[in-house]
């Protein structure tokens, strides 16, 4: 496919204001690229999370203003996705409780 002689690349992913669409609808995507953000900042807090000294309700508060954004961003759109890419976001949130 082209545009004014440019060639543009095919893609089986679309990502548009941060979500990303596959070609079937089904999010898989989009809830793989969540989890794995959510891993790699379960490894950047993990020391603080697992400090015994700090309060719980820091601890809760972290998971709220940084974990939950990024694990259920654009949940409104992909609620609708298929109970394996849900389950899989389900094992993540369960991991950081």
């Amino acid at each position: 496919m082209s545009l004014l002689e440019l060639q543009i690349p095919y893609s089986h992913t679309l990502k548009y204001l941060g979500i990303l669409i596959d070609k079937h609808v089904t999010f898989r995507a989009m809830t793989a690229n969540n989890v794995n953000k959510v891993i790699a900042l379960m490894k950047t807090y993990r020391y603080i999370l697992l400090h015994r000294g700090l309060n719980m309700e820091v601890k809760i508060l972290l998971y709220k203003s940084i974990l939950m954004p990024v694990l259920f961003y654009g949940a409104a759109i992909w609620a609708n996705a298929t109970a394996r890419h849900i389950r899989k976001l389900q094992v993540q949130q369960n991991k950081c409780s």
